[in-house]
């Protein structure tokens, strides 16, 4: 997809790119600026051609089940990310205990046992602690300007999005 394009659809992935190095991070801080000025559409986002120009001290893994992975160009994607940043790049594994969490892990691993690809387990934190899940709610519902007894408004399917643990997260 072409990030400056402006359509009807919110489709789009995620993605995490970390800094490896002061280069990265001033690649990190470029995609940023590139994203807000021209690839603004209800958010901030950037294409495959912005990350590949700015791959120099970035490492970079495949994001929640949310992921570009799950596009008709994912896989392309994916072959092109290994190709440039071999094992800079990882596939992420989440332990939530969903089904559709289960069913990605399973495809992530397959994929990366397929392609050699470092998987690694992480966790889609959007808040600090469990007890905070019913305070994230409220925020959801205040930016989307939704009414909190509304049973068709945004909502997480867990309250498992939190900073688990290392023992949590085994």
């Amino acid at each position: 997809k072409n990030m400056k394009e402006k359509n009807t659809q919110r489709k789009n992935r995620h993605i995490c790119i970390y800094a490896q190095n002061k280069q990265g991070w001033q690649n990190i801080l470029k995609m940023l600026s590139l994203a807000n000025v021209y690839g603004y559409h209800y958010k901030p986002r950037i294409d495959l051609d912005c990350l590949f120009n700015h791959l120099d001290g970035v490492i970079v893994s495949s994001a929640c089940v949310a992921s570009f992975l799950g596009t008709s160009w994912g896989m392309a994607g994916l072959n092109k990310l290994v190709e440039k940043l071999g094992s800079k790049f990882y596939l992420e594994v989440m332990p939530h205990d969903l089904d559709s969490q289960r069913e990605w892990n399973q495809k992530v691993i397959e994929i990366a046992s397929e392609k050699h690809i470092t998987v690694i387990a992480t966790n889609d934190c959007h808040y600090p602690q469990k007890d905070d899940a019913k305070l994230q709610d409220i925020c959801l519902c205040v930016a989307s300007g939704s009414d909190f007894d509304d049973p068709k408004r945004m909502k997480f399917d867990s309250d498992r999005y939190y900073l688990a643990c290392e023992g949590e997260m085994m």
